[in-house]
């Protein structure tokens, strides 16, 4: 027997002997297993008693899984195989694959941008330079970058076990958890659902993948997978919950080359936007270092910035609810609540920004601020924002001006200066989360490809007609949702009409209009005939629209005034938005 205080519990060690427990005066404290009977003790169920052991972390088994050795991380390789490896084995072989994979768009986004901020740090990348002398090394593996990865990885080994005591990866340790959340004398934790966006829990109930809470378990390669999308994706809460350092999901913008060892090091930053000199969130020593708090934070700590408090819970193993997979330990619960907020400065270099001029107290301030995802309005139509354009390249007056994303710029740099084939383009994949911060929900997961040709990104003024041909696109869609809902059938989906509008002007733009911008020589204007035939196209492919709804409705004769008033409705207000008095 072990004399707690006002508490006695039966030690099990005679009943498995292969196993050692371990627990502080806490944890006996916490322990509420036994109901007394003439001053007796009798567990209540040897079942229920092992797994609330698990909970309060008395593990009955051998519970590590260190990232860095363990396979976790999902690669498509040259023959489009999908293998999963460790970490370090991903490093090490990263030029024979062409990328990360896995089904969720946030995940993939996330361990690409846990490895970059890996990398980043042990190799200490500042400049342009740096970037530039790995990227001639062509792997990883090269004697001079390999034995810096090993010591590194020797130096913080512990710090990448999913359940070390004193820093469990990407975690708050259990002694270090908030009372709130870990109550006294009760065991408050919550449903693994929680980090998994394509669950049924709280917010994200769009994504009906229906588990059963007290079926659901998860191994801990799926966990390692999951925890790397907190950081760039996770989103306000209902219960108060503070969003990422990028506040509600922008745009990730990641730069691909040939293969993964030249994507992880095209987007790492060699610009250095953040002044901070913060290190990541798994060599902080979570006792003294609070850097919610700091004015201003380093990338590779932005990168890595843990909007939540989460705590594994492991218990004994079984069969994954998600890959199917045996695995010797299982996570069916978690401690999980919200981390303080950082305000401070910051700016990632993998977001396209939008530059404004806002007034407060009758001053005049220039803002900053992300591009996000919008409902009725895809992700193509900020090609010229994301890909092409500065600041400096819009006049003084505009209102809006955007600065493509740093790691975009570098790979421009990298071509100027000779380290990357001037010939290649951009290319490019877009990551999102769409949410409706009113509602604080998650409704739609998103991955994009994006690429221009050589021969437009080296035009100086693409960008600028681009956006501008692109604001007219918008007006387009605008007039024809304002065209139709004059039709008075509230009834008709309009989303899919808009969406269909979009899908047909998106297969124009990179068949037909980026090819005829290819061949202009000199910087086109108004009066030019690629501007006269897009926006002609806009006019073409509304009415068309319309005229196509209404043949699918079959609407009576009466109601054809109907169609007639919203073609004209739509031709005339574009024509004079287009062209003034001019005929075309």
């Amino acid at each position: 027997m072990v004399n707690g205080s006002n508490l006695k519990v039966l030690c099990v060690d005679h009943i498995f002997p292969r196993f050692s427990i371990y627990y502080s005066q806490e944890d006996i404290l916490e322990l509420k297993l036994y109901s007394r009977k003439n001053n007796k003790i009798h567990f209540l169920c040897l079942s229920k008693f092992i797994n609330t052991i698990s909970i309060l972390g008395l593990s009955m088994i051998n519970t590590s899984f260190n990232i860095l050795d363990e396979p976790w991380i999902q690669v498509r390789d040259e023959k489009n195989k999908i293998v999963e490896i460790s970490l370090i084995q991903t490093l090490n072989r990263c030029h024979e694959f062409k990328q990360i994979y896995n089904p969720s768009p946030l995940i993939e986004y996330g361990i690409h941008r846990f490895i970059i901020a890996f990398i980043s740090d042990v190799l200490k990348i500042n400049t342009i330079e740096d970037i530039s002398d790995i990227f001639l090394k062509k792997k990883f593996s090269h004697p001079d970058i390999w034995k810096k990865i090993l010591d590194y990885a020797e130096e913080w080994h512990d710090r990448f076990d999913l359940f070390d005591t004193n820093h469990p990866f990407y975690q708050t340790p259990k002694n270090k958890i908030p009372k709130k959340i870990k109550k006294k004398n009760k065991i408050n934790s919550k449903t693994i659902k929680e980090l998994f966006p394509f669950f049924p829990v709280g917010t994200n109930k769009i994504f009906q993948y229906y588990v059963k809470n007290e079926e659901l378990a998860i191994s801990p390669a799926m966990c390692a997978r999951t925890l790397c999308y907190l950081p760039p994706f996770i989103s306000s809460g209902g219960q108060g919950y503070f969003p990422g350092i990028n506040g509600s999901s922008p745009w990730y913008v990641l730069v691909l080359g040939k293969n993964l060892f030249e994507t992880i090091i095209l987007n790492c930053c060699g610009f250095k936007p953040n002044s901070g000199n913060q290190s990541p969130i798994w060599c902080l020593n979570k006792d003294s270092d609070n850097i919610e708090n700091d004015k201003e934070i380093s990338t590779v700590a932005g990168f890595t910035y843990f909007p939540r408090v989460v705590n594994l819970i492991p218990q004994s193993g079984g069969i994954c609810s998600i890959s199917k997979k045996a695995s010797s330990v299982l996570v069916k619960n978690i401690f999980f609540t919200s981390a303080p907020k950082y305000s401070g400065k910051w700016k990632d270099p993998h977001l396209c920004y939008i530059h404004t001029k806002k007034k407060e107290d009758n001053i005049e301030k220039e803002v900053e601020f992300p591009l996000r995802p919008l409902k009725d309005r895809k992700i193509w139509r900020d090609i010229g924002s994301i890909l092409l354009l500065m600041p400096e390249q819009l006049k003084e007056s505009d209102k809006i001006k955007f600065e493509k994303p740093l790691v975009v710029q570098q790979f421009r740099l990298l071509q100027d200066n000779k380290i990357i084939d001037e010939n290649l383009p951009v290319r490019t994949l877009l990551y999102s989360l769409h949410t409706r911060p009113s509602q604080k929900k998650y409704f739609k997961m998103e991955k994009v490809s994006l690429t221009l040709p050589v021969s437009i990104t080296k035009k100086p003024w693409s960008g600028t007609i681009i956006n501008k041909l692109m604001g007219d696109f918008e007006t387009g869609s605008s007039v024809l949702k304002k065209s139709i809902l004059s039709t008075e059938f509230l009834n008709l989906p309009l989303d899919d009409i808009l969406y269909q509008f979009w899908v047909d002007m998106e297969h124009y733009f990179y068949e037909d209009f980026l090819s005829e911008l290819s061949n202009q020589d000199e910087m086109i204007d108004e009066n030019d005939q690629i501007v006269i035939d897009w926006k002609n196209k806009i006019k073409e492919t509304g009415s068309k629209i319309i005229s196509d709804l209404f043949d699918r409705h079959k609407l009576k004769s009466k109601n054809i005034r109907k169609q007639i008033n919203a073609l004209n409705m739509f031709n005339g207000i574009l024509h004079k938005s287009f062209f003034g008095n001019n005929r075309r």
